[in-house]
Formats: C-alpha cells, structure tokens, sequence
C-alpha cells in the first residue's frame, strides 16, 4: 500500500481517493525509471569516490535528456514546449543539488563540542528535527533589537491588514543578524544540524512573521467537492534539501494561535528521486513570466504529464478531509505548543511540515534559514550548466 504521505496527483485529475506513487516498487515510466536508475549509479561513484563529475554525470543528464525529448512534440503542440523544458530542467537541477550534498556528506567532519549536540544531531539525522528552548534573557535582547520592525508589523495588524506579505520582513539589519548569530553558536544548533545532515550549517534569510486569525490568504482554498479549508491545509516539503531551517516563536503559542507541525513518519518516505524532484518544482512551468498559462492550459499541461509527474509537494490545502492519507496525516500530526523561546529545527525536505493557521489569537514567530556548505555545489553545477539541457 502506498505511504500516505506522497505528494497528491491533482489539476486536471478528479480522483476520490488521492492517488498516491512514491511507493510503486517500480515506475511504469521506463524514462524515469531510467532517471532513477541513473542517479542511483551517481551516488554509488560518489560514495566509492570512483568517478570525475563529468564522466559520472554522463548517464544521468542523458537519461533527464531522453525525458525531456520524449514529450517536447506533445507540448510543442499545445504551445507549452518552453514549459516543458523549464519542468525537466528544474527536476535535473534538484537531482543535482541532492548529489552535491551527497559529495558533501561523504568527506563531512563536523566537530561536536558538547553531548546536546551531539543528541541533538543524532535526532534531526534520525527524524528530521529537534527542539531547542532559547532563556528569557536572549529572547528580551532578541525582541528590543526587533522592537522596530515588530512595532511596524502590528500597527499595520491594528489596521486591519491580513496579507502575508505585509505582516512579514524578510531582510533583518546587521545587528540583529549579528545577535541571531550569537544566540545560535551559543545554542549548538548549527553544529547539531551539521552532525545531522553531514554538511556545514550556516545562518542566512530570516523572515519574521505575524501570523492573524483574520488572515485571508488560506481561506478561499478548498479541496474538490468541500466547503471549507482542508484539516490538512498547508502541509508541504520544501523545494531544496541545501536548506534546513529554524522556527523560533516570539510570543506564546497555544493550539488556536497556529503551532507548528511536523509528520515524524514522513521523514525520508520518499523513494523515487525524479518524482520527488518534480512534486517540487510543479508550479515552475506554470509560472514563466515569457509563457504564463491560464487554468486551462494548466489542466493541458498537466494532463500530458506522465501520471508519476502529475505530483506537488504543497498538497496539504488539496487532500480532502475524512480520506485514509488525510487522517493518517493527522493521526501522525506533532505540534510544537511552546512559550516565547522556542525554537524547532527541521529538514523541511525531507519532512512534511506546516506553520499552523491561526484561530483566535495571533502567533509572532521568526523563521531562520540554515544553508548548508557545499564546497562542490558549483562543480555539479557547472556539469548541469554544459549539459546543455
């Protein structure tokens, strides 16, 4: 029986029951299965360090070459060929990015200094997260350095303002980012991810977020055939691996202030590389600011697919309630209720998540992103670059 935490076949498919694909022993696709195939060699040249990055690529972009031919006529026809072409570049680009953390991974020596790192790390590589509890007093430094943008997000609150966008700052002055970086080498957390994920953590990209019970962003987002938001709505994996994150709350958060959630047994599910790649990027072809399609050319373009790319990751606003995946997810469902301090560490990739949606009283919560060191990242894609997909 197929897990039920694979992404969700949708848009231009009306299944009762979600179709779901990531454990299909075998895909019927011979093209990706090829791909599969291609990338599993990759990582066994990588790990037996038997391989220059030219020559180990070779079978894969031909393969990712081979998919992307395959269909080009089909959607040349309905005047989505550069569509296409974007979807299967952006898949090879994750594939390639998960084989340049592999190259990370296995010269990695990360140093541990104390045995809370070292538990610490030992969760997030075994479950894909762990929690830490920031003191009052870095949190009251915390808070007074963001007292002006925190007063600015909650006045325009006071005003009745409910988009995302405005009730949020993504760029932080240097002395924040400078207190964050204190408060994190103290905490041992980027080394505990480090351990975990087997590349060098760093802190980089911050968004603080104000989060209002009369936010409208999520309303209007019903699965097939129900009135109201699915009880799994927002539930997704992130789109790069290269980048762990960090939620630490700034205000107290109970269960109607929108807590964060994580699926413990959903970590690393996942079994096909290239549908796992594309669940990620499903939107990108939709998007192309030179070729924008509207919903029925999204419909056409979906249903020439292959049913095993037919896939997103962000399928939690889509699963309808009282469904086997839907209430396997709730019943897997871990919420993170804390006070002002707490901070959940988390491999969004590998790990369906979700920032709960806010009921009666408001969540003031900074996301801290973790990017890793690859120092062969630019080799692979360099060789994705020449591939001249």
């Amino acid at each position: 029986m197929a897990s039920p935490f694979d992404p969700l076949i949708q848009l231009g498919k009306h299944y009762n029951e979600p179709l779901l694909l990531f454990s299909q022993e075998k895909l019927d696709d011979p093209y990706l299965f090829a791909i599969d195939e291609a990338y599993n060699d990759l990582c066994g040249l990588i790990i037996s360090s038997s391989c220059t990055p030219v020559e180990a690529a070779s079978p894969l972009i031909f393969n990712v070459n081979n998919l992307l031919k395959s269909r080009i006529k089909s959607f040349e026809d309905i005047g989505a060929g550069l569509n296409w072409r974007c979807f299967v570049k952006n898949i090879a680009r994750l594939l390639f990015e998960k084989i340049s953390l592999l190259d990370a991974q296995h010269s990695s020596n990360c140093i541990i200094n104390t045995e809370s790192e070292l538990l610490n790390g030992i969760a997030f590589r075994e479950s894909g997260f762990f929690t830490f509890w920031f003191t009052s007093d870095d949190i009251y430094i915390l808070k007074k350095e963001l007292k002006p943008i925190l007063s600015a997000l909650k006045t325009r609150v006071l005003e009745g303002q409910s988009s995302r966008a405005v009730l949020s700052q993504n760029k932080m002055p240097r002395s924040i980012v400078e207190t964050l970086q204190r408060m994190f080498d103290r905490s041992g957390i980027l080394s505990a991810v480090s351990l975990g994920i087997g590349a060098s953590a760093n802190l980089s990209g911050f968004a603080l977020e104000i989060s209002v019970p009369h936010a409208t962003w999520w309303v209007n987002r019903f699965p097939e055939g129900q009135n109201k938001p699915a009880r799994t709505a927002y539930f997704h994996r992130d789109e790069s691996c290269l980048v762990p994150k960090a939620l630490l709350y700034l205000s107290d958060v109970e269960d109607d202030s929108g807590p964060f959630s994580v699926c413990p047994a959903s970590f690393k599910q996942e079994t096909s590389p290239v549908v796992a790649a594309a669940s990620r990027v499903f939107w990108h072809p939709h998007n192309l600011p030179e070729n924008t399609l509207d919903k029925y050319q999204v419909i056409q373009f979906t249903d020439n697919l292959p049913k095993e790319l037919n896939v997103n990751s962000h399928y939690g606003f889509d699963l309808p309630d009282n469904t086997s995946a839907s209430d396997a997810i709730l019943n897997d469902e871990t919420i993170f209720c804390g006070h002002s301090g707490t901070c959940v560490v988390f491999d969004g990739y590998n790990l369906l998540h979700r920032g709960g949606l806010c009921r009666n009283s408001p969540r003031i919560a900074l996301q801290v992103m973790l990017p890793l060191h690859i120092p062969t990242f630019n080799k692979w894609m360099q060789v994705l670059s020449e591939s001249a997909l």
